[in-house]
């Protein structure tokens, strides 16, 4: 299986759970495909909002912060991991 492939379809589908407010099953399924796909940026972030959502700040804020620290992020990734750290 390609994993490209695999973090678009967890992707897709943590997008989905994050849009019906099922934050906790959101978080499962990130750790499912991070265990797979470590450095899946995107996923880690989607992680990072769901923990926020079930008041895990502290949680929250750490991924956000890690993804911050990340050099390989883009411009685009920059901006938007600052800005969720600093809402947060």
């Amino acid at each position: 299986s390609d994993p490209k492939e695999i973090v678009r379809v967890y992707d897709a589908l943590i997008d989905l759970l994050l849009s019906s407010g099922k934050y906790a099953e959101a978080v499962t399924l990130a750790d499912e495909c991070l265990v797979k796909a470590m450095n899946a940026r995107n996923i880690l972030f989607m992680k990072s909002m769901a923990l926020y959502k079930l008041n895990k700040v502290k949680e929250s804020v750490l991924i956000a912060e890690q993804l911050v620290k990340d050099a390989n992020i883009s411009p685009l990734e920059s901006v938007m991991y600052n800005l969720a750290a600093g809402i947060m």
